[in-house]
């Protein structure tokens, strides 16, 4: 069925201690229990320090935190030589050595505190540092926000001065170049209208703000406390996508290094984990020579199974977007087609399905229906029914608009976001029974459209919105996802929100993000308990936020520079686990929350095996 040609790569990484966490007991005793007591140069105990080991010779990172005593515990680990480090906004990185044998082991740690910690802050912080208390500066902040954050984090741009000059060169060549800042400009590239129109207002502000002389009162968030001190994230590399024997490196797992400032792999895009255990990752830059579409990993043993599907001429086709069904199968895009591989299948063969002649291509973002539809975003959205193979289009309603994330609700119809074009900040959605579709428009951000001039709303109302650049005042509703109560939950990127909207009203209710600052709120999926997690792309964070008592949880990410593109949940396991694929960086990212019972029993065994030396 395939006219493509399909090539299985093995990536190898023998990767040490897997850790298994159960929801119905304490993390089991086999390993030995890593442990320490964090303090700073005057003797104070340090809560919420990140603590990150990796074995000798691994690929994969495990990072806890330390709690109100300035203790940390990780899960049982293999025995042998471990590289271990502790950091934190405002002390410089310590690094051991530690040698796990027995029950127990203990690596203390002292932190200096360091005069210049720029380089560590991440995106939200240094927007919180940008000063904004002048209506020209608070303009200015805002412009430099809508233009220059579509698809950065600030630390990216900020943790560098330059003169206005020098400004002024970067931003005119970004308004001709690829948003993600490689390759060589396109002079013949039309210019982003927005980025054209405002870019001496930018360049002026940079130079005043990060100019070679330039003075910055740092705003730093607080450390991770109670539940997200108890959290263990895994880091798994993915390599280069560009070339397999290149190592990565600079993966921003120091954060004193700053973000790292090339795209040295053009990493994993999207992600989504099976029945069996295994993450489906899909791959999704073709600006670069590449070498795979789409990959499995299996975190129980590291290995990193890679694949690459052909194009005519022989090219390497890229993936944007991937979601694995009920069953098992593993949906996803690549060359405008629906691509399929069945995880139970031992042969893992590719099965690929053509839209029809007219009907549109298969775009970047695959959502499943509880039906089983699959869709897919393609300027409105585009259906396919597995059971009888069949395609279905539905525009939507308003012209002039370009769609970004699609997704589906409890009675199967799609949903999708217009982040771009004329017709922006417009949700449209499907009507299964009659086979038409409807637009519901957000209101804009309050307050943004008083900083616009006559002039500002006369360039916005003809040049409309980029998925990166975009007037102030827009929500950016990037990626969807429903709920099976009846809502449609949209992660509006510029809003810095998550927008609710009943199915069956429309009615359409903003839960905005704690943080005042831009984060980059972007895909929205739900576990079993009904809550909602978030990748938060410019902030090196995922949240989780549960609709029963309006309340918010943020896991920090112990890399800077990750600039995640997707969340996902393993709901096949009894306590959720959550998966983040690093763009910039390269990795995959599981986030788990140990119990309370978890940690008492971790703490117990800890303190018995230390009073018995």
């Amino acid at each position: 069925m395939s006219r493509y040609k399909l090539l299985g790569v093995m990536a190898a990484g023998l990767l040490v201690g897997a850790i298994a966490l159960s929801a119905q007991a304490p993390a089991p005793m086999n390993g030995t229990v890593l442990t320490g007591v964090v303090k700073s140069s005057t003797g104070q105990s340090l809560e919420g320090i990140l603590v990150t080991a990796r074995g000798n010779g691994s690929s994969m990172k495990i990072t806890v935190f330390t709690d109100e005593q300035g203790r940390y515990y990780f899960p049982p680990q293999p025995g042998g030589t471990y590289e271990v480090w502790a950091q934190a906004v405002g002390f410089d990185t310590n690094r051991a050595t530690a040698q796990l044998a027995g029950a127990s082991a203990q690596k203390d740690f002292t932190m200096a505190t360091l005069a210049d910690f720029s380089r560590q802050l991440s995106g939200p912080e240094w927007l919180a540092s940008l000063p904004a208390s002048t209506p020209q500066d608070a303009r200015a902040k805002e412009l430099f926000r809508s233009n220059c954050l579509g698809c950065h984090t600030a630390s990216w741009i900020l943790q560098n001065r330059f003169d206005r000059t020098g400004w002024y060169k970067i931003i005119a060549t970004m308004e001709r170049t690829a948003v993600q800042g490689g390759g060589a400009q396109e002079a013949d590239r039309p210019p982003a209208p927005s980025v054209r129109y405002n870019r001496d207002e930018i360049a002026d502000y940079l130079a005043k703000v990060r100019g070679p002389n330039s003075t910055l009162t740092y705003k730093v968030l607080p450390r991770p406390r109670g539940e997200s001190a108890r959290a263990v994230i895994t880091e798994y590399s993915t390599g280069s996508s560009e070339d397999p024997k290149r190592p990565v490196r600079f993966d921003g797992a120091d954060w004193s290094l700053g973000t790292p400032t090339a795209y040295e792999a053009r990493g994993p895009h999207d992600a989504d984990v099976d029945p069996l255990g295994f993450v489906w990752i899909v791959y999704g830059d073709q600006s670069s020579p590449a070498y795979r579409t789409y990959g499995r990993l299996n975190p129980a043993t590291g290995e990193l199974q890679d694949f690459k599907i052909l194009s005519d001429r022989g090219t390497v086709l890229g993936s944007h977007g991937v979601k694995v069904d009920e069953q098992g199968r593993v949906w996803f895009n690549a060359g405008n087609n629906l691509q399929m591989v069945d995880s139970k299948d031992p042969t893992l063969k590719l099965n690929t399905y053509v839209p029809p002649a007219g009907m549109g291509s298969v775009g970047g973002h695959i959502q499943i229906s509880p039906q089983g539809y699959i869709w897919a975003a393609s300027n409105g959205g585009l259906m396919f029914d597995p059971a009888t193979k069949v395609f279905k289009r539905f525009d939507h309603p308003n012209p002039g608009g370009q769609t970004y994330g699609i997704g589906a609700d409890s009675g199967g119809n799609g949903w999708w976001a217009q982040m771009g074009g004329q017709a922006y900040d417009e949700i449209g959605h499907s009507d299964l029974a009659t086979g038409k579709s409807v637009a519901i428009k957000l209101d804009p951000i309050p307050g943004m459209k008083e900083l616009a001039t006559s002039a500002d709303l006369e360039m916005y109302k003809s040049a409309g919105a980029e998925f990166n650049a975009a007037p102030w005042w827009a929500e950016g509703p990037r990626r969807l996802g429903g709920d099976l109560l009846g809502n449609m939950w949209v992660s509006d990127w510029w809003g810095n929100n998550l927008a609710k909207i009943d199915v069956k009203t429309n009615r359409v209710t903003k839960i905005y993000y704690p943080n005042k600052e831009h984060v980059g709120l972007y895909q929205p999926v739900f576990d079993n308990a009904g809550r909602v997690w978030v990748n938060l792309m410019t902030a090196d964070r995922v949240a989780r936020y549960d609709p029963k008592t309006d309340t918010w949880a943020e896991f920090l990410l112990p890399n800077r520079g990750t600039e995640t593109r997707h969340m996902a949940v393993d709901n096949f396991k009894p306590q959720v686990e959550a998966w983040t694929p690093y763009w910039r960086t390269n990795q995959m990212a599981r986030i788990q929350v140990r119990t309370p019972q978890q940690m008492q029993a971790l703490v117990e065994r800890t303190a018995a095996m230390l009073a018995a030396r």
